[in-house]
């Protein structure tokens, strides 16, 4: 029967199992029709425990009541929690196996004539949710996924999750679950496999910029990651539109632009190191992507390559520059001057870098001690011995060290 026909009752009217068929399916199409075009797919939140999986021992999983939209418009209604068994044997692990649930429906009630068994039949048509296991992602329209499990080999059972937004190996992780909405709020809604990929990003971004706020605690650190945290929950509730993308990101740019200058600031020996250098390039090769009008791809590119660079610059050890001023050399000056070469060319820099100055610091600790042994006197010895008061204080010493003993050499001449 057409979406546009039904049928219309009068008296005297006789129906048959084909017109009650027919009626069926006009309001099932129709409401289809509407789930459709009016609705995303995906689980609706807040309808009783919205499909939610708990681990039940060993590798059984339980799908816990909940309802849901497919990309067909069909209905999807639990209202008994399944159990279900997930066998490592049937895949090549490791491997990520998908939970998802599909749509089903089966005769049941069957009602038997015996005087005229051709008027025999089912009464009821139930519809039912199948729950689908397998290494394929799921397309998020027959198949709806609710939760997902990276298999180890050896795995003695399949875990909740100790924090759900960082789930690791064998632990359920529900945090691709696509959750039912409208249609027509925003024409211009990301597709669910980008949405997908800036969640991951953010999600990873939001511990790299983490771990640079922990070694470098700078102001605008901590703006990075309420930025990228932001965005993470945009992309979640489908509330990130793509010509808004390339704003946000741009917002995210200029805060890392200022994240690298204040580190730059406060810590100066790490602005020269490698990895800040190449911290700052990704900055500014993202703000020109911004401003020359890159892609999306492109511009989520390079948020990815600024994120692995904050981490590799949180995580760099600064390493002194070992130098060598070269061999110790003893040199004489006939008369108060000398040439001296001097090689440093042994010595290291850091981080990556190689050495294209070399300095040596004379200070006064190489200066000649200045000695005034007093003034000149004449002293006459009326015996053999005389007592002579000698000074010698204003004798200078070097290094800022001061003059602990004085030693005159007396010559004797007859």
């Amino acid at each position: 029967m057409s979406i546009t026909s039904r049928l219309n009752y009068f008296t005297g009217f006789f129906t048959t199992a084909g017109d009650w068929t027919e009626e069926q399916s006009y309001h099932i199409e129709k409401r289809k029709l509407h789930n459709r075009r009016l609705h995303t797919p995906g689980i609706m939140t807040g309808e009783r425990l919205e499909f939610a999986l708990t681990a039940a021992g060993g590798m059984d999983v339980t799908l816990m009541p909940g309802a849901a939209l497919d990309g067909e418009g069909n209905e999807l209604n639990l209202t008994e929690p399944m159990t279900f068994t997930v066998n490592p044997a049937l895949y090549s692990v490791p491997a990520t196996v998908y939970i998802g649930v599909r749509y089903s429906e089966s005769r049941t009630q069957m009602a038997q004539n015996m005087a005229i068994p051709q008027y025999s039949g089912f009464t009821r048509v139930t519809e039912t949710v199948s729950v689908v296991l397998d290494a394929v992602k799921p397309d998020n329209r027959t198949v709806l996924e609710v939760g997902r499990v990276q298999l180890q080999a050896g795995a003695p059972a399949i875990l909740n999750p100790a924090d759900p937004m960082s789930p690791k190996a064998n632990e359920i992780d529900r945090r691709y679950v696509l959750k039912a909405g409208a249609v027509g709020l925003s024409p211009d809604k990301l597709p669910w496999p980008f949405r997908e990929r800036i969640i991951v990003l953010m999600m990873r971004l939001r511990k790299d910029f983490a771990a640079l706020d922990l070694r470098f605690f700078v102001p605008s650190s901590g703006d990075v990651r309420h930025g990228i945290l932001t965005v993470e929950m945009l992309a979640r509730t489908d509330g990130l539109a793509e010509d808004a993308l390339s704003g946000v990101l741009s917002t995210l740019a200029v805060i890392s632009h200022d994240t690298g200058q204040e580190i730059a600031a406060k810590y100066p020996p790490v602005a020269r190191v490698m990895e800040f250098d190449t911290y700052m390039k990704a900055v500014e090769a993202l703000i020109h992507g911004v401003h020359n009008g890159d892609d999306a791809e492109t511009l989520l590119t390079l948020m990815d390559a600024l994120g692995i660079a904050s981490r590799e610059l949180a995580e760099m050890i600064l390493e002194l520059p070992v130098a060598y001023a070269g061999d110790d050399m003893t040199t004489t000056a006939d008369d108060g001057n000398v040439l001296v070469t001097l090689d440093g060319s042994r010595s290291r820099a850091f981080g990556g870098r190689a050495v294209t100055r070399y300095h040596w610091r004379f200070s006064d600790i190489y200066s000649v001690p200045q000695a005034d042994s007093g003034l000149d006197r004449t002293v006459l010895a009326a015996g053999e011995n005389e007592t002579v008061v000698l000074d010698a204080g204003a004798s200078k010493a070097f290094g800022g060290k001061g003059i602990v003993r004085y030693h005159w050499n007396v010559k004797h001449e007859s």
